[in-house]
């Protein structure tokens, strides 16, 4: 790991951990990443965190979030709570000066996992004492593909997890200098966390609980108690955390009750309540996709070293140690039960659940280092490791470029031989579909003289606001909503509907839709538009030179 520097210039750690960390950015095409709009991994859930910001940046009181889709108030608001829509209203508050920037969004998220990093390299640091490792495992965490995309991305899973890792160095800070105002400032990132993406108070319940063990049974911890505060002032800071976490999501279900719109659920998605179909393509996904979005075999062959060593030698482990590792995998484990359902295709629900290899894997050195530490300083050991992270920085950009991948289905010659047999056909069908031509369909609906409060509706799109956020519109897509219900268009276009939007073809020989399609507007990208209802139906697009 070594970076051209002037004659007698020594860089620090800090220099190579950031330096390297930029390199691994460009080598995963960042730059270019930077400027994109929404990769159809996800859409769905990209477009509802971006439709929120949107409607922050037009002025919407923070504890009143709105979405672009009318799901709502028998559908006439887009009125709905899910997480904590901090980063969702300080990213509008930034667009009303520089306007909508999916850029913007997207540079805020990985400055903040750069942060991220660097406060796992800090704690790392302090807890092995070994500059290296430190560094080199701080930037493994880079290499794993949900990490890097989603860092890029605009959904809260992996902010929320950088918050885990800044609290935990607060956590690791406070152990060593006792100092009260580190363990206030950990539960505080803690608790945004947990607000943030509640998978993410896995790492709070743990801690919290091995607080209560130091409370209640401080013997059982014996002179280890000491790593963690007085319990006055701790459960204090703890109250707080948990009070503040308590009142958001009471505040956000009863919001969502009182507007009758949900975007998100607040809830489990657990095994029990999935069919045995279900759950044998929940499982055969996550052995075939979802488990290598998380890391590479490499890393969890690594992993199982680690976790091997860890349990044979538990009894060799500080208690708080131990019972945190412990109280992690249970966690992890009841977390991947109570969200089985997530399984099938969601690989962002276990981005929060990686602090349990983190901790596990610095459990590991930390081991290594006090009970082997000819092998822990070893230099053919560094050697392997960062061999290790060089080929998980090329597997993770290969990831990057089939999830990017502008062509389906994938040219194999395009992408190196170091993917998991199913990637490749899965990423080959991963594609925006019919809802490719609206991410540049605003113009066209400008210069058609469709107003930006006009509601329009999307028959094809069945995300809740992909289609509309994409083309900057408020209205109607399936999610919700009834195509075969003889009366659903007219109930559309009382509450507000003038515009018809679709992409398929089929819908021309719909004869529940041929009495709305006497007033074709334009067509753009294989979308056809159609003006709805009312005198501003009628005339919208009269003058306009877009034409079918």
């Amino acid at each position: 790991m070594r970076f051209p520097f002037p004659r007698g210039v020594r860089p620090g750690p800090g220099w190579v951990l950031t330096l390297g960390f930029l390199l691994m950015f460009s080598i995963y095409e960042g730059g270019r990443v930077l400027h994109t709009r929404p990769a159809p991994c996800h859409l769905w859930r990209q477009t509802d965190c971006l439709s929120l910001t949107e409607n922050y940046r037009s002025g919407r009181p923070f504890l009143e979030p709105e979405i672009h889709a009318r799901i709502a108030d028998g559908g006439t608001t887009g009125n709905s709570a899910g997480e904590f829509p901090l980063v969702y209203w300080a990213i509008g508050q930034v667009w009303k000066v520089t306007g909508p920037s999916e850029f913007v969004y997207r540079l805020f998220g990985i400055l903040l996992h750069f942060a991220a990093t660097w406060a796992l390299y800090l704690a790392l640091r302090r807890v092995l004492g070994a500059s290296f490792w430190a560094v080199a495992s701080a930037l493994l965490l880079f290499t794993s593909p949900v990490i890097v995309y989603y860092s890029l991305g605009f959904l809260t899973d992996v902010p929320a997890l950088d918050l885990v890792l800044i609290g935990w160095y607060f956590v690791v800070r406070h152990a060593q200098e006792r100092r009260s105002r580190w363990w206030a400032l950990a539960m505080a990132c803690l608790a945004l966390a947990t607000l943030l993406k509640v998978s993410a108070g896995i790492s709070l319940v743990a801690l919290l609980t091995i607080l209560l063990v130091a409370t209640l049974k401080p013997a059982v911890l014996g002179e280890h108690r000491r790593l963690l505060p007085d319990a006055r002032p701790a459960w204090a800071w703890s109250v707080l955390a948990v009070s503040a976490i308590f009142v958001w999501y009471v505040y956000a279900e009863a919001y969502n009750d009182r507007h009758n719109g949900r975007y998100t659920f607040n809830s489990i998605w657990p095994i029990w309540d999935m069919t045995p179909e279900e759950v044998d393509r929940a499982w055969t996904f996550g052995r075939r996709i979802l488990v290598f979005q998380v890391f590479d075999t490499t890393v969890w062959m690594v992993l199982a070293v680690a976790l091997v060593a860890a349990a044979v030698h538990v009894r060799r482990l500080p208690g708080p140690v131990a019972l945190l590792n412990i109280l992690l995998l249970l966690g992890v484990v009841a977390y991947a039960i109570l969200w089985f359902h997530a399984l099938d295709g969601h690989d962002y629900y276990f981005i929060n659940p990686l602090i349990l290899p983190l901790v596990l894997w610095t459990t590991f050195l930390w081991w290594l280092r006090r009970d082997h530490p000819l092998v822990f300083q070893a230099t053919w050991l560094k050697t392997l490791f960062a061999g290790l992270l060089v080929y998980n920085v090329a597997y993770a950009a290969n990831n990057m470029r089939m999830r990017y991948a502008e062509r389906t289905p994938i040219d194999p010659t395009m992408v190196l031989p170091i993917h998991h047999t199913h990637e490749l056909p899965y990423w080959s069908a991963m594609d925006h579909y019919d809802l490719r031509g609206t991410q540049d369909l605003g113009p066209t609906l400008d210069a058609l003289g469709i107003p930006k409060d006009a509601l329009v509706i999307f028959l094809d799109d069945h995300t809740i606001n992909g289609s509309l956020y994409l083309m900057g519109r408020k209205g109607f897509t399936r999610y919700g909503n009834d195509w075969s219900d003889p009366g659903m268009f007219d109930r559309l276009i009382d509450r507000g509907a003038r515009v018809l939007l679709f992409a398929q073809d089929r819908w021309l020989n719909d004869p529940l839709l041929a009495p709305y399609l006497t007033r074709p507007l334009a067509q753009h990208k294989g979308i056809r538009i159609y003006g709805l209802g009312g005198s501003e139906g009628a005339t919208m697009g009269k003058n306009s030179e877009v034409g079918l």
